[in-house]
């Protein structure tokens, strides 16, 4: 029987970035492949009064930046019999202020944000209320654990946080299929969601491009925060046109069934150019652990993205930032 995926935290591709040249919203910016994906979507959310990646501007006064994301992300699970091949659909959503990160490089786009948070020091910041969100165009198909992956994946806000599922109630990113299903299918993937008291309704649309892989065993990558951390990256069919997104998920191995928000947990997220090539700074790295030495694994997803992110507002200036991909995620101890 294969055992529960973590829950990844995906942090918001609406993350806003210090202003500079062509300066917007990165895309969303999360345990395991669950745990990539609401990373992601945290770290996309950071920014104070600055620029946001997506090329729209976000001046504080209380705007609500988004994020949506579906991601298919390949990997192993633990079973009885060893490590088994999966595949699984990582869904998250994070809706709520833009605040500053604690490391940010990026430029018109393209570079890394990464933070940690502490649920007494620093907690995560809580969802805004922004209705029912629901997910829908994926071709799902049979559990490994038995069931349908059917539409739409809903996402709701329970104790202050939104957690996405299928129909059947099982939490979309705990959902296994085959090594050779494809969940996510050829799109569109519609983002939707109904409004609420801080966020309107909107929905966007758009369609996966490819699959991103490593060269690296992303199980056995350990991250310092004194060099960089480099990974050689193919995609198929191309890279190009597209833009490669990485996180990184470091929390206690312990908590790792609790899912977001943990007790204790870093992140990085990271999103660049096509290139063979990619280096995470240790300076994103080092912000990540912030001298927490309880933080003993860490989450790598590294995913294709298409080469513009779906954006949108609604009337009251609240930004939207919707992501497909498919790439790969491991879990490695520290």
């Amino acid at each position: 029987m294969l055992a529960r995926f973590p829950t990844v935290l995906f942090v918001v591709a609406a993350a806003c970035s210090t202003p500079g040249p062509g300066g917007s919203v990165a895309p969303v910016d999360a345990a395991d492949a669950a745990d990539a994906a609401d990373a992601e979507a945290q770290t996309q959310l950071a920014g104070d009064d600055a620029s946001c990646d997506s090329r729209v501007t976000c001046d504080g006064g209380g705007v609500v930046l988004g994020a949506m994301r579906l991601f298919e992300l390949s990997g192993t699970a633990p079973s009885a019999t060893g490590p088994s091949a999966i595949k699984v659909l990582a869904a998250a959503a994070v809706f709520h202020a833009a605040t500053p990160d604690d490391y940010d490089d990026r430029q018109a786009d393209i570079g890394c944000t990464a933070d940690h948070y502490d649920a007494t020091a620093r907690p995560a910041p809580a969802d805004a209320d922004a209705g029912w969100l629901r997910m829908s165009g994926f071709t799902g198909g049979a559990l490994l654990a038995g069931g349908q992956a059917a539409q739409p994946i809903v996402c709701t806000r329970t104790a202050g946080y939104y957690r996405c599922a299928y129909p059947t109630g099982t939490i979309a990113s705990d959902g296994f299929f085959s090594a050779t299903a494809s969940p996510l299918g050829p799109g569109p993937i519609t983002f939707a969601l109904n409004g609420a008291a801080d966020f309107g309704a909107r929905a966007i649309s758009g369609s996966p491009i490819g699959t991103a892989t490593t060269a690296e065993d992303l199980t056995a990558v350990h991250y310092s925060a004194s060099a960089d951390a480099v990974f050689h990256v193919s995609c198929a069919d191309s890279c190009t046109p597209g833009r490669i997104a990485v996180d990184l998920v470091a929390r206690q191995a312990s908590t790792a069934s609790v899912g977001w928000p943990y007790p204790s947990v870093g992140i990085v997220r990271c999103v660049f150019a096509p290139a063979t090539s990619i280096a995470i700074p240790h300076g994103a790295i080092a912000a990540m652990f912030a001298e927490d030495a309880t933080l003993d694994s860490v989450v790598t997803s590294v995913a294709l993205l298409p080469m513009e992110p779906l954006a949108t507002s609604d009337a009251m200036g609240n930004r939207l930032i919707a992501e497909v991909g498919r790439g790969t995620f491991g879990v490695a101890p520290r």
